[in-house]
């Protein structure tokens, strides 16, 4: 009809319109297809997943929704005939929620990665590898987090070279603020190759006392015998007198008994 051949705001109704029914099914394929691959996450892991795989979330595929909305919204955006200079603006942030997406479906890949990694750790009667697993797990998300803003800020045109470039010139500000964070770093590996303790060992390092939770890059955590849980500093790890009780090949225990003078043999 005429009247929605009328321009406002730049666009003609009927545009306007189109927009925002583009949006609305992209939401909409959104929501479908996250339900669709939750439903079948849960019967895939209830009924056929082994080990960790079981302890997936439902929400893991979720990313493949984002990208079908970006389709669609990329597909629907193509077809109104929109001036060059506003579809170049709405294709951006198209754009940026279709690398969005991609990124977050990779940093969801590293989870099962991880699952199948601790499955396999799980099989064998090293404990390093117990520990090496969460380990590897965080340092590829980060990698993840690193390599995918770049891969958007290439894909929206932003010039990466000239911000690799700032980066490196504020990388000795950036060394000195992380110097604690590579201390820390160090002292996990460490900890790790000279296998000072495994999880699950009973240790004592300095004043704090108990069980080996957990290894990380920062700290490790110590759940104690009062229930508390302990953060120590890897760093500290490096210098610090640790008491490996899980070390042991056997317990000593000194029982002393008071008897009096007069006791006769028979009672002793």
């Amino acid at each position: 009809p005429a009247q929605w051949k009328e321009q406002s705001f730049v666009l003609e109704h009927w545009q306007w319109l189109g927009i925002f029914a583009i949006i609305l099914a992209g939401i909409v394929l959104d929501k479908l297809v996250s339900l669709l691959l939750s439903v079948f996450v849960r019967i895939w892991r209830t009924r056929f997943a082994k080990g960790s795989f079981r302890e997936i979330s439902d929400s893991i595929l979720r990313p493949f929704g984002l990208m079908a909305m970006a389709f669609a919204w990329w597909a629907g955006l193509n077809m109104l005939g929109l001036p060059a200079e506003v579809l170049v603006i709405l294709l951006v942030s198209v754009k940026f929620l279709a690398c969005l997406s991609t990124v977050w479906g990779a940093y969801r890949l590293v989870d099962l990665i991880a699952a199948f990694l601790k499955d396999a750790a799980a099989k064998t009667s090293s404990k390093l590898d117990d520990a090496l697993v969460p380990l590897v797990t965080k340092t590829m998300k980060v990698f993840v987090t690193v390599m995918g803003i770049v891969f958007i800020a290439d894909n929206l045109d932003i010039d990466v070279t000239s911000l690799l470039a700032g980066l490196g010139l504020g990388g000795l500000a950036f060394a000195l603020a992380a110097k604690d964070v590579a201390a820390n770093l160090f002292g996990s590996v460490t900890v790790l190759l000279d296998q000072t303790f495994h999880v699950g060992d009973w240790v004592i390092v300095g004043d704090v006392e108990g069980s080996v939770e957990h290894i990380g890059f920062r700290s490790t955590r110590i759940r104690t015998f009062y229930d508390s849980q302990v953060s120590v500093p890897n760093s500290t790890l490096i210098t610090a007198s640790v008491d490996n009780m899980g070390k042991r090949s056997y317990r000593r225990l000194s029982c002393k008994l008071s008897i009096a003078y007069d006791t006769p043999p028979d009672r002793i």
